[in-house]
């Protein structure tokens, strides 16, 4: 069992959300919300990488990973509303298109 040292809490939420389980996949999401809920320097630095995990995962099937996507995303359009409402208005009119 390999103990891994994390140079700050973005890279630890990084590293579970590419775990292949979906409840680790999931509580790093949930931890990168909290970073950027908490204003993480670290993680508001790399608010765009961050927003686009959050937006990778809104098609996921799974509800644990795709409410917690949502909730990620809420939370980056607190520090960047113009990158969410981008996001939110292209994924809208690709809804509407498909109808």
């Amino acid at each position: 069992n390999k103990v891994h040292q994390f140079k700050n809490k973005y890279e630890e939420a990084l590293f579970h959300i590419s775990d292949p389980l979906l409840p680790v996949q999931g509580h790093g999401l949930i931890m990168l919300t909290r970073l950027v809920e908490e204003k993480d320097p670290d993680t508001l630095t790399n608010i765009d990488q961050v927003r686009l995990i959050f937006q990778s995962n809104l098609t996921d099937e799974d509800t644990y990973i795709y409410l917690s996507s949502i909730s990620g995303l809420a939370a980056c359009g607190h520090h960047r509303p113009e990158l969410v409402l981008e996001c939110l208005t292209k994924e809208f009119s690709m809804i509407q298109t498909r109808d």
